[in-house]
């Protein structure tokens, strides 16, 4: 057997790996999914450690790979309310998902009378894999255009293009190329005001070092989230994170709100405001802590989400956000009134 320097292979490793973007602290949208949690790392390197001689082209030789793969898919139509006829298979990755899928459909056209060449209808920035697919299942790709500034879809213009001959239509615009978000444009700035929760935001509290306006996502396994995590750890944790807040020389002067980003999917028995496109959607909890906050009073003003911006452009006498303005301008002209700006919860006299 040749020998080998172990030192050397890993040490190649690391110095092409200082090359890499970070994968850690969410710099890399969709290519890799940090947890924030090191013993989640921790957990995930074992678990490969342990599989990592098993070939998954297989599963009757290595009978764990039929069984993981029964066991997420299973997750999944849990997760998205399958029924026992839904089945399906883990792929090697997005590529594959997306020839799959444009083969079934294929082969659902087929199966329902379709002859001739089917046509794959997508907007013009759609993902290259559904171009390969398409050359690979013989359909032809008919590309809708998108706006030049924004990369939006005019979905008129998708639909009128709809025929007997469309065996699928592909509703997902952005891609790489198009992209017109840069998470890391300004690294200074991400730098000083995005960062990962620490003991430096208690620190700072307490020293009445917190900036004007700070907003706080709690971690995956506080944040109270529907299938893997729950709700007595986020709410011993957020009553903690307040606490500290109300013992800190900012809170005479301090107002925080709590609130959720969707309802956890439970049905509503009260009519939903029409307003844009967007929203409002159902209606989701939200707390009021602070030494202005009205006692013993529910408020009934109806508020949304972007209240919250619009009770800092009050405050600070900021020119109205175009977003802001669209909704409340929808809500009037669909004949409702615009949203509060959390004024009517407060009372500044006391």
């Amino acid at each position: 057997m040749s020998s080998f320097d172990a030192a050397a292979i890993l040490g190649r490793l690391a110095a092409l790996r200082e090359a890499d973007a970070p994968t850690h602290g969410g710099r890399v949208l969709s290519y890799v999914y940090d947890s924030g949690m090191p013993e989640i790392d921790e957990l995930a390197a074992a678990a490969m450690r342990l599989v990592q001689p098993v070939n998954g082209l297989d599963p009757t030789t290595f009978t764990s790979v039929a069984v993981m793969e029964r066991e997420v898919v299973g997750f999944a139509r849990e997760l998205l309310h399958g029924g026992d006829d839904v089945v399906g298979s883990v792929t090697s990755g997005g590529t594959e998902s997306c020839l799959l899928a444009v083969k079934t459909a294929r082969d659902v056209w087929r199966a329902a009378g379709g002859t001739g060449t089917p046509r794959l209808l997508a907007p013009v920035t759609v993902h290259a894999a559904f171009q390969k697919a398409a050359a690979l299942f013989d359909l032809t790709l008919d590309l809708v255009p998108v706006d030049a500034r924004t990369g939006r879809l005019d979905a008129s213009r998708l639909i009128e293009r709809i025929g007997p001959d469309v065996a699928l239509v592909v509703v997902s615009a952005p891609s790489y190329p198009y992209a017109t978000l840069d998470p890391i444009k300004n690294p200074a700035g991400r730098s000083a005001h995005l960062r990962d929760f620490d003991s430096a935001f208690f620190a700072d509290a307490a020293a009445g070092k917190l900036p004007s306006v700070t907003f706080y996502k709690p971690q995956g396994n506080l944040n109270q989230h529907n299938g893997y995590a729950n709700v007595s750890d986020g709410d011993q944790h957020i009553a903690g994170l307040i606490a500290k807040l109300q013992a800190g020389p900012q809170w005479p002067h301090m107002l925080v709100v709590v609130t959720y980003d969707e309802n956890g999917g439970f049905y509503d028995h009260a009519a939903v405001p029409k307003g844009d496109r967007w929203g409002p959607g159902t209606r989701i909890p939200a707390i009021i802590v602070s030494p202005y906050a009205k006692k013993g009073f529910v408020d009934k003003t109806p508020y949304d989400t972007a209240s919250i911006l619009r009770f800092i452009t009050h405050r600070w006498s900021l020119p109205t956000l175009p977003g802001l303005a669209q909704r409340d301008q929808a809500l009037v002209a669909n004949g409702g009134q615009p949203m509060g700006d959390l004024s009517s919860a407060l009372d500044f006299s006391q």
